[in-house]
């Protein structure tokens, strides 16, 4: 009956989080540190404490940490005058214990909450978790980078995937999303990981990397968008860049 509920989302969620956690968790006090843990409780269980709007997932991020990892952009600044009342110590912990498990829940909860349709535009795709582990697997065999640059870092699946493979590296996310880099921004708090990143709001292509003394590893999956989506000016970007390095590119190229 309590679960049944508590699909109407979280007027309900909010007003039965203790007891539930308390079932499940052993109340606030208990510690869900390790994957094993938390594999025993229902997906549908932990849907249920996932933000279910915009407004709530910046709150969800900023309680998290998000303003402790570098200087918010106007635009991230913006979400967080509008986001939603904070989330109660319990709903915090639930969700800090699924990001140092492995989980990306700010994530998915972005995903359910805009749709692939309202993604599109951006090219937006959060890879799933097999495919980071292996692509950052493959990248280990072929030496350490001094820095980790995610061009499309989304929540940072990628970067906290390589933080913990290269723990020397500096890490670099951008995106264009502002929502993202504030889930980035919380996922990266939280994994204690804000003294070793830089994140960047904005177009990648507009940006600047400062030279370093050793390898940057570029490691992601960049907004793909085709070709008829991308504005002239960036098409020429697209030419002039190859042309510079002496590699060839395309107009009809998909970014």
């Amino acid at each position: 009956q309590l679960l049944a509920s508590s699909l109407t989302r979280h007027t309900a969620v909010r007003s039965k989080t203790n007891a539930i956690s308390s079932e499940w968790r052993g109340g606030c006090s208990a510690s869900v540190s390790d994957q094993a843990e938390m594999s025993v409780v229902p997906g549908m269980l932990q849907d249920m404490f996932l933000p279910a709007s915009v407004p709530e997932l910046v709150a969800f991020a900023v309680a998290l940490g998000a303003g402790q990892v570098g200087a918010l952009a106007p635009e991230e600044l913006a979400l967080v005058r509008d986001a939603d009342s904070p989330p109660t110590e319990c709903e915090v912990d639930w969700i800090r214990n699924l990001i140092r498990s492995g989980e990306d829940p700010l994530g998915d909860a972005y995903c359910t909450i805009r749709s692939p349709q309202e993604r599109r535009p951006l090219g937006q795709t959060y890879t799933p978790r097999s495919i980071v582990k292996s692509m950052v697997a493959w990248a280990s065999d072929r030496g350490a980078p001094v820095r980790v640059v995610d061009p499309g870092a989304g929540s940072g699946r990628y970067l906290l995937a390589a933080a913990a493979e290269f723990p020397a590296a500096a890490l670099f996310g951008s995106d264009i999303d502002p929502l993202a880099t504030l889930m980035l921004r919380a996922n990266l708090a939280v994994m204690g990981l804000g003294s070793r990143a830089t994140v960047r709001l904005g177009d990648y292509r507009a940006l600047e990397l400062p030279a370093v003394d050793g390898p940057t590893l570029f490691l992601g999956n960049p907004p793909y968008v085709r070709h008829h989506q991308i504005a002239p000016e960036w098409k020429a970007w697209l030419l002039e860049t190859a042309r510079i390095r002496g590699m060839k590119a395309s107009g009809l190229a998909g970014l």
